[in-house]
């Protein structure tokens, strides 16, 4: 019987581990996911993971703090409310980035199907309060490469072999100075041919 307890117990961590705090539909849950917004759509793909560590606070009509809990490893997050939502029982969910995701970079993405804003008021049990997320340092870079047309006066062939100057460069974007550092040709004149729209 001992045994039997144990490896229940066991299986019963290992489950609450790996699943979190997965919503389930029930008249009183309120639950969902915080996610990384890779592609900043609004919408929880496929290849879009879970954000651990986002605070989330569900307040009354009053204003009341009626429970908190933050998002899971997955980025699940769900509680129980006291009273079920309803036309009448409203509740307001806030999801809050901690201090060191923000300074990381992490802030809220854009509004969209599967994503709503930090604020969010329920009025029916759901397991669809999402919140999004990204690392704006997944889109900036410190020193991103700047293209740059060049333009050349005349006909872009010259003789047999064509005109070999570049007509497409980078830079970085740090560059400064009398003589820039960096330039890195990415096409020729003959190449690209006209790039007025560049």
């Amino acid at each position: 019987m001992r045994r039997l307890l144990l490896s229940i117990c066991f299986l019963l961590n290992v489950f609450i581990l790996s699943f979190g705090q997965v919503c389930t539909n029930g008249s009183n849950n309120i639950g969902g996911l915080t996610f990384n917004d890779f592609n900043e759509n609004g919408v929880k793909e496929a290849s879009e993971t879970g954000q651990s560590g986002i605070g989330v606070k569900v307040y009354d009509c009053n204003g009341t703090l009626v429970q908190s809990t933050t998002s899971d490893q997955n980025g699940n997050w769900s509680v129980t409310v006291p009273t079920a939502p309803s036309a009448t029982v409203k509740y307001r969910v806030e999801f809050t980035i901690p201090t060191n995701l923000v300074t990381a970079g992490l802030q809220p993405a854009l509004n969209g199907t599967s994503n709503r804003t930090s604020v969010q008021f329920i009025s029916a049990a759901t397991c669809s309060a999402h919140f999004g997320t990204n690392f704006s340092g997944d889109y900036c870079q410190g020193n991103p490469p700047l293209a740059v047309p060049c333009y050349e006066p005349g006909n872009l062939v010259y003789g047999a072999t064509g005109n070999t100057n570049k007509g497409l460069i980078t830079i970085p974007y740090n560059s400064s100075g009398p003589t820039a550092t960096g330039i890195v040709g990415i096409a020729g004149l003959n190449d690209v041919g006209n790039n007025d729209a560049i």
